[in-house]
């Protein structure tokens, strides 16, 4: 009985995943939406420089400003950073 409970929280939580918390990169989201940090791609210079901006997995964003090809303006941890979309293109976000 216990791992057929287990085997229903699992399916309801791990598999079907809810399309608003589908993974996307920062650059696909516009201006307006919220998500949270799920990770960066890119060397480990730009990683480490990401990082150092408050730009963490687990933190909650705000899209301000931003398009293709045009910078995007975030809200932070109550401030406003502003990333080139070069590099927004790296940091992989859920939409929520």
């Amino acid at each position: 009985m216990k791992s057929s409970i287990l085997k229903l929280k699992m399916d309801a939580c791990c598999y079907s995943r809810p399309e608003s918390h589908r993974s996307l990169y920062l650059s696909d989201l516009k201006s307006g939406e919220y998500a949270r940090v799920r990770g960066l791609t890119g060397s480990e210079e730009y990683r480490s420089k990401i990082l150092s901006l408050g730009v963490v997995p687990g933190t909650e964003l705000k899209v301000l400003n931003g398009s293709q090809g045009c910078p995007y303006v975030l809200k932070i941890n109550g401030s406003r950073l502003m990333l080139g979309w070069e590099m927004a293109k790296n940091i992989k976000v859920y939409a929520i």
